[in-house]
C-alpha cells in the first residue's frame, strides 16, 4: 500500500480526509497526521512515505517551504498541495516547488481520489523507469566484467571506473549442472540460477555469464570496505544446494577461486576452473581452489586419500577410513602449507562429507550444522583446530550412519510400503505419502525416480493395473467394478490406462484363454 502523510493546520479537514475518503480502496493507508510542515519532515525522515497531502498555509513551515525542502532532500516524495479559491494563484506558485498537483479544498472528495490515482500511475512509471535503467546498466557492467573474466580485447578501462568496478572485491564461481538420466525436460538455468539466488540469503551482487545448459559462471562482488569472504559465497552455495534439491532434478557442481581485485578476475576464472576439474565424485559439490593441486610435482595420492578416506566412511569401513584421514593430515602436517591453503583443503574435505551426507541420509538442521563448521573453518588459526574439525566432521557423519536417521534407501521403501497399503483408495494423492513419510511432495517425487527408475504416478498405476488383472481373472465383478476396486472412479479412464499398461482393453484381457472367466 501506499504510504500518505495528511498535513492541516484544522483538525477538521485533516478528520475529513482521513475518514471521508475510502483509501483502501485506493490502495492507501495513512501513515501520519500534521498540523505542520516541520512534523511532516520528522515522519518523512523515519518512514517510507510515497505522498504528502499538504495544505498551503500552515504555522511552523507552511507547504510551500515544505514542498521545497522535500523536493531537495526526498525527491522520491510527491506532494500534492490543497488550496482555497483564494490561494489559486498562490498554489500555481507551489509547482514551481515540485509540487506534483494541487487540489481545492471546497472539492476534495472528487479531486483528491483523482489526482491520488494520477499521481500512483506517475509512481509506477517512475520505478518501471528506474528498474529498467537498473537492469541497462547491470547489463553493461556484465559486458564490462565479462571481457575481464574471460580475457577478451575490448575497451573496458573506462567502464571500470565509469562503475566504480575498481572499488568492489569478486569472486569467480564455475558451475557444472548435470541432470537425470532419461530427463526429457530441462529448466531454464539462468531463469532457475536468479530464483535460487533470490531465495538464498545473501548481500552480493552477482552476475550471471556464459551459460549454457550444462554449465554457468557466477561473478559474486561486494564493495571493499564491506569485505567478501570465501565463507560467505560456501554458505550461499550450501544454501543454494539444498534449494535446488528440493525443486529441480539436476546436481550441481560448483568450483569457487580466492577473492580478487577486478583487475585478476581472469586469474579468478581459471582457479574456478581448476577446482571444478578436481571433482571426482557424482551428485552435488562445493570445491574451493587449492593451490597445492597445481603446484608440479604435488603427490596427488595425497588428493585421493583424503577422497579415498570419505568413501570407506561412507561404506561404513570406520577403521580403514581413520586410517587414511590420518595419512592425509600427516601429509598436510609436513607439507607446511599457508593457513588458507590448508583452509581449502579442510573446507573441500568437509563439504565432500556434507554432500555425502545431504544425498544420502535426511538429517535434521543438516544446513545449520554445516554453516557453523565453515564458520569454525575460516575463523581457525592454527593447524591443530583445523585438522581437529576434519575428525569431528567423520564423527558427526559415523554418528548419523551409526543411528535411527533417516536413511534416503529406506524412504523409499517406506513409500513404497505405503503405496501397497493404499493403492486402492481413489483418494491416494502425492501429498498423503509425503506426511506419511514425513518429507516435501518435490522431495520423495525426485527420490523416488532416481532410485527407482520410475515415478510415483507410474507406481501407483502399476499396482493398481496388477490387481486389476487378479480380479479380472478371478472375479465376475463388471469392469466398473473392478475400477472402483483399484482405486480408480472413472471407468473410461481405467480402461485406457489398462491399455495403457497392458496392451489390451480388461474385456480382451478377460476374454483371453486361461486369464478368467467371459463377460
Amino acid at each position: 500500500m501506499y504510504q500518505i502523510v495528511i498535513a492541516d493546520d484544522e483538525t477538521s479537514i485533516r478528520n475529513g480526509i482521513a475518514c471521508l475518503i475510502d483509501w483502501k480502496a485506493l490502495d492507501c493507508e495513512i501513515a501520519g497526521s500534521c498540523s505542520n510542515g516541520a512534523q511532516v519532515l520528522e515522519l518523512v525522515k523515519n518512514q517510507d512515505i510515497q505522498i504528502v497531502v499538504s495544505d498551503i498555509r500552515m504555522p511552523v513551515m507552511d507547504g510551500l517551504r515544505l514542498a521545497e525542502i522535500l523536493h531537495r532532500d526526498y525527491p522520491d516524495v510527491v506532494v500534492l498541495i490543497l488550496t482555497a479559491y483564494s490561494d489559486f494563484n498562490y498554489a500555481r506558485q507551489a509547482l514551481k516547488c515540485g509540487v506534483s498537483d494541487y487540489i481545492i479544498k471546497n472539492d476534495f472528495m472528487s479531486e483528491l481520489p483523482a489526482a491520488i490515482e494520477k499521481t500512483k500511475e506517475k509512481l509506477k512509471a517512475r520505478e518501471k523507469r528506474r528498474e529498467e535503467e537498473k537492469r541497462n546498466e547491470k547489463n553493461r557492467k556484465t559486458y564490462v566484467l565479462e571481457a575481464l573474466v574471460f580475457d577478451r580485447i575490448l575497451p573496458v578501462e573506462n567502464g571500470i571506473e565509469v562503475f566504480g568496478l575498481d572499488q568492489k572485491q569478486y569472486c569467480v564461481c564455475l558451475c557444472e549442472f548435470s541432470y537425470e538420466e532419461g530427463e526429457k525436460t530441462r529448466p531454464n538455468m539462468l531463469k532457475a540460477m536468479e530464483n535460487f539466488l533470490g531465495m538464498a540469503s545473501h548481500s552480493f551482487e552477482h552476475y550471471l555469464m556464459n551459460t549454457s545448459i550444462d554449465n554457468m559462471t557466477i561473478l559474486f562482488c561486494r564493495d571493499q570496505q564491506e569485505k567478501l569472504e570465501i565463507k560467505d559465497i560456501f554458505i550461499l552455495f550450501s544454501e543454494i544446494l539444498h534449494i535446488a534439491e528440493e525443486f529441480l532434478r539436476i546436481s550441481i557442481k560448483v568450483g569457487i577461486s580466492r577473492i580478487f581485485g577486478v583487475n585478476q578476475l581472469h586469474q579468478g576464472y581459471e582457479q574456478a576452473k581448476n577446482a571444478l576439474f578436481h571433482s571426482t565424485e557424482s551428485g552435488n559439490e562445493i570445491l574451493f581452489f587449492n593451490e597445492q593441486e597445481t603446484v608440479d610435482g604435488w603427490d596427488v595420492s595425497v588428493g585421493k586419500r583424503k577422497q579415498e578416506a570419505v568413501k570407506l566412511l561412507f561404506e561404513k569401513k570406520y577403521a580403514e577410513a581413520e586410517q587414511k584421514l590420518e595419512d592425509w593430515k600427516r601429509q598436510l602436517r609436513r607439507a607446511g602449507l599457508p593457513l588458507e591453503t590448508i583452509q581449502a583443503n579442510v573446507v573441500n574435505l568437509c563439504s565432500a562429507v556434507f554432500r555425502a551426507l545431504d544425498e544420502q541420509f535426511e538429517v535434521e538442521d543438516i544446513q545449520r550444522m554445516e554453516v557453523e563448521l565453515y564458520n569454525r573453518i575460516y575463523n581457525g588459526q592454527t593447524l591443530y583446530q583445523l585438522l581437529k574439525i576434519c575428525d569431528e566432521s567423520f564423527r558427526a557423519a559415523r554418528k548419523v550412519l551409526e543411528t535411527n536417521s533417516v536413511d534416503k534407501h529406506y524412504l523409499v521403501n517406506a513409500i513404497d510400503a505405503y503405496i501397497r497399503e493404499n493403492y486402492c483408495s481413489n483418494n491416494l494423492t502425492l501429498q498423503q505419502i509425503s506426511e506419511a513419510v514425513h518429507a516435501s511432495t518435490s522431495y520423495i517425487s525426485r527420490l523416488y525416480k532416481k532410485k527407482t527408475g520410475r515415478t510415483l504416478t507410474s507406481e501407483i498405476n502399476r499396482l493398481r493395473m496388477q490387481k486389476a488383472k487378479e480380479l479380472l481373472s478371478g472375479t465376475t465383478c463388471k469392469i466398473y467394478e473392478i475400477a472402483e476396486m483399484v482405486g480408480i472412479e472413472d471407468a473410461g479412464y481405467f480402461t485406457s490406462l489398462f491399455i495403457k499398461y497392458e496392451g489390451c482393453s480388461p474385456s480382451e484381457y478377460r476374454g483371453m484363454p486361461g486369464d478368467g472367466q467371459e463377460l
